[in-house]
């Protein structure tokens, strides 16, 4: 009876059935493959390696992650919208732009290279950097899934992470096996994610003939500019809790926290990704009517996040101890806490989306940045603390802001 009712109800939602439900299971698709493949990574690291080297991987990935921001995310969030209305060729423009910014973090990672040589006489961490800093422009050059979102092309994007995935996999499986070693391990996935966006960025390229108008130029760059702006706040958050607990806990807390976070991560990333099937329909659709929809739903919404959540936390001792193993069962009471965010994420994640589309400046910035501003703030503050659970409370803090700024502007 209750999924009918969810079918029923799901009629009045912001996007048509039929549509969501080829494009979906083809997203879905994708999603499982990719997260299903991070958690056989995971698993691979707990029979095979240390929590040390686990937690050192973690902590270069994640300063990575945070100078992604040099890849001009916000120009690639740009190339979604553009796309889905057409403008095809605004494609070539924004590769030239990521490329000329991306040999800027390059440099800065030559510098973090030479911090770790000269200054923290650490060569290991020194010889990665310097290797990450030949990889960085290729290591994000990644247009390519925005590009194929923008054209529906849900079915391409499906097996292009599924090829991507399962090379990642078999090679990271390989070297924990038989060498266990930092070095080795970073260089074989920076590679391999580099070739496959390469091969990925050129079928791209070949859909997108022509040059593109001065004018669409200039509003890309206008509009990219801002969201960029908005990505610096937004990788902070995403990266800055495991850096700082890496530097006052070490590699080994890093191992239990990121082990904590992996499962509501990944159901919160399966929300994002679900949602970003409705993006272009949204471009189209009236902003009155998308509000009205919403907040019709805002029940069966809050209701279901309420009660999958309340499984998960019941069901993630069992999954951890067989998962991770009893080496990780530190991380239960974490992973519980965190998984709190699943409450809050769907209706957040859904008005992020509209403010998106339709280009709502104001309540994009203020549910990507005032409320994840503050968990940077949190994380300096609670994490040396605090530990682990310092970072959780941040974490949660932030969510639920961003739920209570997400319900105003659906009422108003």
């Amino acid at each position: 009876m209750y999924l009918k009712n969810l079918y029923l109800k799901a009629k009045n939602y912001p996007l048509d059935l039929p549509f969501y439900f080829k494009s979906g299971s083809w997203v879905i698709g994708n999603k499982t493959v990719v997260q299903l493949v991070n958690l056989l990574i995971a698993i691979i690291f707990t029979r095979l390696a240390t929590k040390e080297l686990f937690g050192n991987y973690k902590f270069i990935l994640a300063i990575l992650s945070l100078l992604s921001i040099f890849s001009l995310p916000g120009f690639k969030e740009a190339l979604l919208k553009y796309v889905a209305e057409g403008y095809d060729n605004i494609y070539k423009p924004v590769r030239q732009m990521v490329i000329r910014w991306s040999l800027v973090g390059s440099l800065v990672i030559l510098l973090i290279s030479y911090y770790y040589l000269a200054l923290a006489n650490n060569n290991l961490f020194s010889k990665i950097f310097l290797i990450a800093a030949i990889f960085f422009p290729l290591i994000f050059f990644d247009l390519w899934k925005n590009f194929f979102s923008a054209k529906l092309e849900f079915k391409k994007l499906f097996f292009f992470y599924l090829i991507q995935s399962i090379f990642l996999l078999i090679t990271i499986f390989f070297v924990l096996l038989f060498l266990k070693n930092l070095l080795l391990l970073i260089t074989v996935y920076l590679t391999i994610i580099s070739l496959f966006n390469l091969i990925y960025n050129y079928q791209g390229e070949i859909k997108s003939p022509g040059q593109a108008d001065e004018i669409k130029i200039q509003n890309v760059k206008k509009y990219g500019r801002f969201l960029n702006f908005l990505q610096v706040i937004n990788l902070g958050c995403e990266n800055l809790d495991k850096i700082i607990l890496n530097i006052f806990l070490g590699p080994q807390k890093l191992a239990t926290y990121a082990f904590a976070i992996i499962i509501p991560k990944i159901l919160r990333e399966y929300v994002n990704s679900l949602l970003n099937i409705i993006v272009p329909k949204l471009v189209k659709m009236d902003e009155t009517k998308i509000k009205d929809k919403i907040r019709n739903n805002l029940p069966l919404i809050i209701i279901t996040s309420v009660m999958a959540t309340i499984v998960l936390i019941v069901v993630l001792p069992y999954f951890i101890k067989i998962l991770f193993t009893k080496q990780y069962a530190d991380a239960i009471p974490y992973a519980q806490l965190m998984s709190l965010i699943l409450i809050f994420a769907p209706l957040t994640k859904l008005v992020t989306k509209y403010a998106l589309a339709k280009e709502k400046k104001y309540i994009y910035s203020l549910l990507n940045n005032y409320s994840q501003f503050i968990a940077i703030v949190l994380y300096f503050i609670l994490i040396p603390i605090w530990g682990i659970p310092g970072a959780i409370y941040s974490t949660l803090i932030t969510t639920l802001g961003q739920f209570c700024l997400s319900l105003y502007f659906i009422r108003k």
